[in-house]
């Protein structure tokens, strides 16, 4: 039988985190929102959005980009008012291994597949990377994450690019309007349809948060890049993880929490106890499911392990899972305390991407903590095509 050698069972009694280390997360964390919004150093950036809370009653037809990942999703949506909408037309692809420019024309000739030939629309593009943002339709891009690399982009207004791609295409009548992160397109799809709204969270193949803050006297949108949060404590492996990524140093969250990493932090550890057929980030997310449920093993046959084998695995996968459900409740609860320290206030959060709405142990979790630990939760809900949708309502915010 399969037995986890010392190095993994210390970083497995490490994962499991006591009421004490959950609320000293959220402290920090509220802390560390404090002091990025103060302007002084921290792990958060809090970028603000330029963007206010929709109503609910934006209405209008408008293209939307959403570059959140490994895909790219381009649509025509109409806004209907009341928090009803319609996809009226969509295409996407894969990113590719290319220079920078020869994304953006990929992203306007499949743009041009969605849209009314010549028929003037505004466009909203969500861009999931650190950017450096001075107004609603600017985002220079800092450094790519979630194991990216495309050259000729960073240090470049992603705008121009596109306004760019869109000229060479013929595409003058598309207007680019705003530029907005996934997480706060998630808020703006969840707010366009729940009037509590105020936090939005991705929790797919990376992650970040944004909430309602208070800057210059008026409640706004502020994109923490929560996924960079550094205070926390890691284990061998996720050191291990770190150095080995294309950005040592950087997201230590993300790594943590981002199920980009999740499955790289079990070929890891199991790495240490068997003789593993995978190689780097062939273990998928969603692969560890099948480690909690004995009906959904398959990806797990080239082991040729025993079921007493595979129960010791899921230790693993557990641990894991529920530790990322942890750490990313500990991040809502520093959220909710600097919104309303008095605990007054109630407010409902929303979260897209596929750790949340497709692993029922880390929702199971995240849902438990924040319950726990929080009076001021006035719902947890899973939306959809949140970065997309949100990318309309942006364009229709500006067009006020």
């Amino acid at each position: 039988m399969l037995r986890l050698n010392d190095a993994v069972e210390k970083a497995l009694s490490e994962m499991i985190l006591t009421s004490e280390q959950i609320l000293a997360i959220a402290g920090r964390f509220c802390l560390a929102m404090r002091e990025g919004l103060a302007g002084r150093e921290s792990s958060l950036k809090m970028r603000p959005s330029y963007l206010d809370k929709p109503t609910g009653q934006e209405t209008g037809t408008y293209a939307a980009i959403d570059f959140g990942g490994t895909n790219i999703r381009v649509m025509r949506v109409k806004l209907m008012g009341g928090g009803r909408y319609e996809i009226e037309r969509a295409s996407s692809f894969k990113v590719f291994h290319a220079e920078g420019r020869q994304i953006f024309a990929k992203m306007a000739s499949e743009l041009k597949k969605v849209l009314v030939p010549g028929e003037p629309i505004a466009l909203g593009h969500v861009f999931s990377f650190p950017f450096q943002q001075n107004q609603v339709n600017q985002a220079i891009l800092l450094h790519w994450t979630k194991e990216i690399k495309i050259p000729g982009v960073e240090g470049e207004d992603v705008t121009r690019l596109l306004k760019e791609a869109l000229e060479i295409e013929g595409m003058g009548y598309v207007i680019p309007r705003a530029v907005l992160n996934d997480t706060v397109g998630t808020y703006l799809t969840f707010a366009y349809q729940e009037p509590a709204a105020g936090i939005a969270s991705i929790c797919g193949t990376g992650h970040n948060s944004c909430c309602l803050c208070l800057t210059a006297g008026q409640e706004r949108i502020v994109n923490l890049e929560s996924g960079n949060f550094d205070p926390l404590t890691q284990t061998h492996y996720d050191r291990l993880l770190d150095e080995q990524a294309e950005t040592p140093g950087q997201q230590r969250l993300e790594k943590m929490v981002g199920g980009r990493y999740l499955g790289e932090l079990f070929r890891l550890m199991s790495s240490d106890c068997l003789d593993s057929p995978w190689q780097a980030y062939e273990i998928r997310t969603e692969d560890l499911m099948g480690l909690l449920d004995p009906r959904a093993r398959q990806s797990f046959k080239a082991l040729k392990a025993t079921p007493e084998d595979l129960v010791v695995l899921g230790r693993i996968a557990r641990a894991l899972i529920k530790r990322a459900a942890c750490l990313t409740a500990a991040t809502y609860l520093g959220m909710l305390h600097y919104m309303d320290p008095t605990e007054g206030r109630h407010y409902a959060v929303g979260i897209d991407g596929s750790l949340y709405q497709h692993n029922a142990l880390f929702a199971e979790q995240l849902n438990y903590i924040l319950r726990r630990y929080s009076r001021q939760v006035a719902g947890i809900h899973g939306v959809g095509q949140g970065s997309v949708l949100g990318a309309a309502i942006a364009a229709a915010l500006t067009m006020r």
